[in-house]
């Protein structure tokens, strides 16, 4: 119920898309670190149940609505118009693996870091013209 309600506040928003795709990472990376995968893989193997309520509340959440967020992006001409669903496969994959313990154990950096350099260099990777040039007056 408390990321449904951030989520919404995001949603809701008079912004514009890259500071709610911002908003939305922020949320992920929070919840991605607060589970570690061994726990996530215990959960589908010794509670099913539970981790089918867990993956169905979490797809419709955060996939549905940074679709959403994509879309507007695109609409706004701040995005690139690749297929949605591709580009957060792709961002959620490379998150997933950034703030992943074991990376950040090897490479010395904080969780903060990481999640705000790899939003940096993903978010440059779907951006026009006119969304670098918004994002650069962001200042994230």
């Amino acid at each position: 119920h408390e990321i449904i309600s951030r989520v919404k506040l995001i949603l809701d928003a008079d912004t514009n898309a890259i500071e709610k795709f911002r908003g939305m990472i922020v949320i992920l990376t929070k919840n991605i670190i607060r589970f570690s995968e061994k726990f996530m893989r215990d959960m589908q193997i010794n509670a099913p149940h539970i981790w089918e309520k867990i993956d169905e509340i979490r797809k419709k959440v955060m996939y549905d609505n940074i679709s959403l967020i994509i879309k507007q992006g695109q609409k706004e001409k701040l995005f690139i118009a690749y297929p949605p669903e591709l580009v957060l496969g792709i961002f959620l994959g490379a998150l997933r693996n950034i703030v992943n313990p074991e990376c950040l154990l090897h490479n010395r950096f904080s969780i903060d870091e990481a999640a705000k350099t790899g939003f940096k260099i993903l978010i440059n990777g779907i951006l026009t013209e006119k969304g670098k040039k918004v994002y650069e007056q962001l200042k994230f």
